[in-house]
């Protein structure tokens, strides 16, 4: 499976994804990278930046936070549940 499949199986599954959720779950460390291709690929994607606050050091980090447009995330996962239903998709 490659690293461009990992990431959009994973915002299936998850909703969303960060550069951290990346690294950590699934050993992708270009994630912007990959969603470009996805993109390109026709995917909607919708990047919304966060911030949050380090408890122990009071400092605030930004990052992006990727996700598929809504629709289509739902339509995906109709989708795929009507495949596995019919046996035309394992999983």
């Amino acid at each position: 499976m490659t690293q461009k499949e990992k990431v959009f199986d994973y915002l299936l599954e998850h909703d969303s994804i960060t550069a951290f959720d990346a690294v950590v779950k699934l050993r992708v460390t270009r994630l912007a990278a990959r969603i470009a291709e996805l993109i390109e690929d026709g995917v909607p994607i919708v990047k919304a930046w966060e911030e949050s606050t380090s408890e122990e050091t009071g400092e605030t980090t930004r990052y992006i936070r990727y996700s598929l447009e809504p629709l289509y995330a739902k339509s995906m996962k109709e989708m795929i549940k009507w495949m596995r239903e019919e046996g035309k998709m394992s999983g």
